[in-house]
């Protein structure tokens, strides 16, 4: 039987923990026992903690459960990974982030003047000081339309204050400076919203055919087209969703914050249930997610976020059910995870990526 004392107190780096055959099991089926001894085991060898919770991380982002596959071909494709990554790149994994509201203290005129500005051009910086360039259209009417292009992110501040989070591929149309009785803009793809309130003048997302409705919240929309049924997931505040397609039909669906709403073609039948908060919003902080995704899903993501072009060869008609977690993680370790977990092979010239299914054993 193991002990705390079996492993030496040495500085070990992720190598060791990833060909740990004791760590690696634990990480994917702990239990009381093992979670005890490796919970001691660090407490013990504090040294060690980054390379620790990094392999853990990085054990944790592959989904070894539905797939057919040997011990050997988890410790290759482990190899595989960190071969390609380096301690910089794989972060220190913090638990899962709990959703704190930011509370207003009052300074003094200057000194307030002097954190928003900071505020603001920090939250402008993080996305747009890597080369994104900004599709900005105005016409004779006013009309502004912002696109983040596919491998970037775009954030930016509406004329009344909100601000945005445009994920790649995706673009946000609105008038200049929000006239009439409502503050409407049209999406297409992904986008974070914190709404500025304003209980006289209602903020309108529209997309798909769909609008939904607040005054003052933080929210996701996801309506990329041909790529699943819109959803829209709410952080804090409430939101009001309706369709836009039948005017006859004047159901409206309110969801309240830790829910997401997945429209059906029949709006009434829209489904409404809790949701993981790392999947909805993680890819504002670079965590790229797949639940249960179908290959046309798991393409469409991929050529977006890395801004690559893909092609199958062979048949693509299974049910792949891919699922995994990529943080801030290269393109290339993303396919070595699928080509383990799939039983496939991937080429890549350039910015083309040709996967290749159905592979004799």
């Amino acid at each position: 039987m193991k002990t705390i004392d079996t492993l030496k107190k040495d500085n070990h780096d992720i190598a060791y923990f990833l060909t740990n055959r004791s760590f690696v099991t634990w990480v994917k089926n702990p239990n009381p026992d093992s979670n005890y001894f490796w919970k001691k085991w660090i407490e013990n060898n504090p040294q060690s903690r980054e390379s620790f919770y990094a392999a853990k991380a990085t054990i944790e982002r592959i989904d070894f459960k539905k797939a057919n596959v040997t011990e050997k071909d988890k410790e290759e494709v482990l190899n595989k990974i960190l071969q390609n990554s380096t301690s910089k790149e794989i972060s220190f994994e913090k638990p899962q982030k709990k959703i704190f509201k930011l509370h207003r203290t009052v300074y003094g005129g200057v000194a307030a003047a002097i954190v928003i500005l900071i505020v603001s051009v920090s939250f402008l910086n993080q996305y747009n000081n890597e080369g994104v360039k900004e599709s900005e259209i105005k016409t004779q009417s006013a009309l502004i339309t912002k696109t983040a292009e596919r491998g970037k992110q775009k954030a930016m501040f509406l004329p009344d204050g909100s601000k945005v989070i445009l994920n790649a591929g995706s673009s946000l149309s609105y008038y200049e400076n929000f006239t009439g009785d409502t503050r409407e803009v049209t999406l297409v793809g992904e986008a974070y919203f914190d709404v500025t309130h304003n209980p006289e003048k209602k903020f309108i997302v529209k997309s798909n055919g769909i609008a939904t409705v607040v005054h003052g919240t933080s929210f996701n929309v996801k309506a990329y087209p041909n790529e699943g049924p819109l959803s829209v997931a709410l952080e804090r505040g409430s939101v009001a969703v309706q369709s836009l397609l039948h005017k006859s039909d004047s159901t409206t669906i309110f969801i309240k914050p830790g829910e997401k709403i997945t429209v059906e073609e029949q709006f009434e039948n829209s489904l409404v249930d809790e949701f993981n908060y790392i999947e909805e919003f993680g890819w504002k902080d670079g965590i790229l997610v797949f639940k249960d995704a179908g290959i046309e899903e798991f393409i469409g993501k991929l050529e977006r976020w890395y801004n690559v072009n893909i092609s199958v060869v062979g048949r693509n008609d299974h049910d792949w059910e891919i699922n995994g977690m990529f943080k801030k993680q290269s393109l290339q370790n993303v396919l070595e995870s699928l080509e383990f977990a799939r039983k496939v092979k991937y080429t890549i010239k350039e910015n083309q990526i040709t996967i290749y299914t159905d592979l004799k054993n």
